[in-house]
């Protein structure tokens, strides 16, 4: 599935990965509940499933993440971050800063998640730093982006209208130089397409 990269809240949607800046590695979650940065990703096969997560909004500004074991992702009172809860409190809130692009995590400490170059990650800097920013990148369309599955189907609806508009032209007499098609649903002649009856389809109509 394709991804792009959020700019706001608006854009987040379905699973998410978080991209270093600095290193180009993905948070990954551990089956421990602890956290590290991932290998340099493969751009054939793409993340691994412990590199995808959910958000789950709370606010406008504000949200929750849940890692591939279900778990929640929480700032201990010593700025580790862990994954462990399996509901929202306090200490499983974030709130994003979204700036050129990238975006910075604050938790509840009002400290920000941070990587560094040997891929260990904490909760503990004051100030964003390079390794505090990061890309989020979201899996399906944007907002008032139609997936591709939305674009193949009014596709094939326009293609069996243009086909109907065609034959009728072809058959049918002019009345005020206007043609008369069918209102009807293009169910029925979507299924006679894929079943070989669509001429017989469009003289029933």
């Amino acid at each position: 599935e394709p991804l792009f990269r959020s700019n706001g809240m608006e854009d987040i949607r379905g699973r998410v990965i978080l991209e270093s800046v600095l290193n180009k590695r993905y948070l990954y979650a551990m089956d421990t509940g602890g956290f590290r940065m991932g290998d340099q990703p493969n751009e054939i096969e793409g993340p691994e499933p412990p590199e995808i997560f959910t958000i789950v909004k709370a606010t406008e500004a504000q949200f929750s993440i849940k890692s591939a074991y279900d778990k929640y992702l929480t700032v201990t009172s010593a700025g580790e971050l862990i994954g462990r809860a399996e509901a929202i409190g306090t200490r499983e809130m974030w709130e994003p800063i979204f700036q050129d692009g990238m975006i910075a995590l604050q938790g509840v400490n009002k400290r920000y998640l941070t990587a560094d170059e040997n891929g260990d990650v904490s909760v503990a800097s004051p100030t964003v730093v390079s390794g505090s920013k990061f890309r989020l990148l979201c899996s399906g369309p944007r907002q008032g982006e139609k997936s591709e599955k939305q674009v193949e189907d009014e596709e094939a609806e326009d293609d069996i209208r243009d086909f109907e508009v065609n034959y009728v032209k072809k058959f049918q007499s002019y009345q005020d130089r206007r043609l008369r098609v069918a209102d009807e649903d293009n169910k029925t002649l979507k299924q006679a397409k894929t079943t070989g009856r669509l001429h017989e389809a469009l003289l029933d109509r």
